[in-house]
């Protein structure tokens, strides 16, 4: 199946339309870039360059694109449509001249990429607020329900208590990263750095703790990783993994 018939196949849309989104992204893989006037050189067709960089500002300027449709396709194309996916929250913040260009993106983690299906423009620089993550988890249900989610995966910006009480009462299992310097209580009631309930470990070698510890004020599931750059990997779990863990009372 070709492009063409891949986008009517998934929009609504007429065929000249469709027709012209698929010379778009045809000429967006072979200029690498998102600036119009190169992409208007890549076009196939006999009209002019300048002509071509008109259309490109008129379909992008006049046509708003039902975003829902484009996420549906998205996830339709991926060979796991029919499976419960792992998704991953991230952020993308850099400038354009003076503006800030902030991203808040969902997406299916599949063979090692992570296909964007969902996101929304933070009007801010810096970190998400759990407002804006639930308003992107929302859409995501309400596009493909609750039952595809099979894991959520996040960095370690994405951590607090009303955060992870939302994605325990949905009953969202999760594997979000957290700071290996963050402080938490161990069994003998002092405040220590997370990374020392797994200072012993070798490179390589993975435990998870026996009994759920407290994270920003909700209990979840541990587990730790000693990297080879000597960092630990470290994660909060709605459950406890489907591992052998080291019932160790740290």
């Amino acid at each position: 199946m070709n492009l063409t018939s891949i986008l009517k196949t998934n929009l609504n849309w007429n065929a000249a339309r469709i027709s012209f989104l698929a010379n778009i992204i045809t000429a967006l893989l072979k200029t690498r870039t998102v600036c119009l006037t190169e992409i208007a050189t890549a076009l196939s067709g006999k009209a002019k360059t300048e002509s071509k960089y008109k259309r490109l500002q008129r379909f992008f300027g006049s046509f708003s694109m039902d975003m829902d449709s484009i996420s549906r396709m998205v996830a339709n194309i991926l060979p796991i449509s029919n499976e419960k996916w792992v998704l991953s929250v991230d952020r993308t913040n850099w400038k354009l001249g003076k503006a800030n260009i902030n991203i808040l993106c969902l997406g299916i983690c599949y063979m090692g990429i992570c296909f964007p299906i969902i996101w929304i423009s933070l009007d801010k620089r810096g970190n998400s607020n759990t407002r804006e993550r639930i308003s992107l988890m929302e859409r995501f249900i309400k596009i493909f329900g609750i039952a595809k989610i099979k894991c959520l995966t996040a960095d370690r910006e994405f951590i607090g208590f009303e955060w992870f009480s939302y994605l325990l009462e949905k009953g969202i299992s999760f594997r979000i990263r957290i700071k290996e310097n963050f402080q938490i209580i161990s069994s003998k009631g002092n405040q220590v750095a997370i990374k020392l309930l797994f200072r012993n470990l070798k490179i390589g070698q993975i435990r998870v703790l026996s009994r759920p510890r407290e994270i920003c004020g909700v209990k979840v599931f541990i587990i730790g990783q000693k990297l080879p750059n000597g960092e630990y990997l470290i994660l909060g779990n709605r459950s406890l993994p489907p591992l052998c863990f080291d019932s160790q009372n740290s």
